[in-house]
């Protein structure tokens, strides 16, 4: 794991997530890194850069209007996975062991899930 920060942006898998997204420049990329999330495969750092795209682009003023019936399920269901990781429902949920637990990155969670739930209001 190449992790240089605890913004959603700072890891290896991060980068080349958003590469794969600016490459297809498809909004479906989000729903489906949502959907596909799978605790056991660890790819955190997958939907933590998903989140941020949402965060930026999550209002319906922002995103493509092919995506304007995804987002807010995609939102919601990203929002789910991230508190899930903080907050682990059983042990497949590893974030915060590979973090040892650090309070840095339960803030950083925490405000990617305060910026989504902007835009589910």
């Amino acid at each position: 794991m190449g992790d240089w920060g605890y913004k959603a942006y700072e890891n290896d898998e991060a980068a080349d997530w958003f590469a794969r997204f600016w490459e297809s420049k498809n909004f479906d990329l989000l729903q489906s890194t949502a959907g596909e999330f799978d605790p056991k495969n660890e790819n955190y750092d997958e939907i933590r850069a998903a989140a941020h795209v949402l965060a930026c682009f999550g209002s319906p003023y922002a995103c493509p209007s092919d995506f304007l019936d995804k987002l807010q399920p995609t939102i919601r269901k990203v929002v789910a996975i991230l508190e899930n990781m903080i907050n682990p429902p059983s042990d497949e949920w590893a974030f915060l062991e590979i973090w040892e637990n650090s309070p840095q990155i339960i803030d950083e969670v925490k405000r990617q899930i305060t910026e989504l739930k902007e835009h589910l209001k």
